[in-house]
């Protein structure tokens, strides 16, 4: 149809395709998009396609024909619209990525979790407050060793970290009143925890991004008992 290069598909396509509005919709120019990413770099992770989607998107403001949407990401139009062109500008000029997060899918108790190896032992992680705001780590203690657990995240952040019970299926959820048997206090820049198991088992450390930022953090997890 003339006219319709410069216009998007839904406004030119066939009538009941016009002015289409869901994930119906959304999903397929997403996945393409996504497929462009990786085709320019193969080695990304799936996180990396996001943030790069993400972060790229024109924000929808009252400014931009969104009258209820404030500037920056709301509950409305998440990031905004897609624009597939800035995602790969931002690829390919070198900008830095979110590095690999190699923990996950690390996102609840049980096999959601990761396991940690003997320790002592520290590593990096990431979280993304809109993406990705928990990571559970599990680990062995036996009756009456104590358990430290310290966060450092990369730049200012606010972090919680909570020691959950053996036998918790989903942490956040307080099926019973000894779910949750330590949380940390802040120290300086870091989180820390200190728990003397009561019980022999599996417990479970849940490290959780609480406070919306733009960009995701990078932090070290320390572990230690005695």
């Amino acid at each position: 149809e003339p006219g319709c290069a410069d216009h998007p598909y839904s406004d030119c396509g066939p009538f009941e395709f016009r002015d289409a509005i869901g994930t119906s919709f959304a999903a397929p120019q997403v996945s393409a998009a996504a497929a462009l990413l990786l085709g320019t770099d193969p080695g990304l992770r799936p996180e990396q396609v996001a943030w790069l989607l993400e972060r790229s998107a024109v924000d929808a403001t009252s400014s931009t024909g969104c009258a209820v949407c404030p500037a920056g990401r709301d509950l409305y139009t998440g990031w905004g619209e897609l624009d597939v062109n800035a995602a790969l500008a931002v690829l390919q000029s070198g900008t830095p990525l979110p590095p690999p997060d190699r923990y996950e899918p690390n996102d609840d108790a049980g096999p959601w979790s990761h396991a940690v190896p003997p320790l002592p032992r520290a590593f990096d992680a990431t979280l993304d407050y809109w993406d990705d705001n928990i990571d559970v780590y599990r680990v062995r203690l036996d009756k009456g060793r104590r358990l430290f657990a310290r966060v450092t995240p990369a730049r200012s952040a606010s972090i919680r970290v909570a020691l959950w019970a053996p036998g918790t299926k989903r942490v956040e959820q307080l099926t019973t009143p000894q779910a949750r048997v330590a949380q940390s206090t802040k120290v300086g820049s870091q989180f820390r925890l200190a728990y003397r198991a009561k019980a022999a088992g599996t417990y479970y450390v849940a490290v959780k991004l609480v406070r919306p930022v733009r960009e995701p953090v990078r932090y070290r997890l320390a572990l230690a008992r005695s």
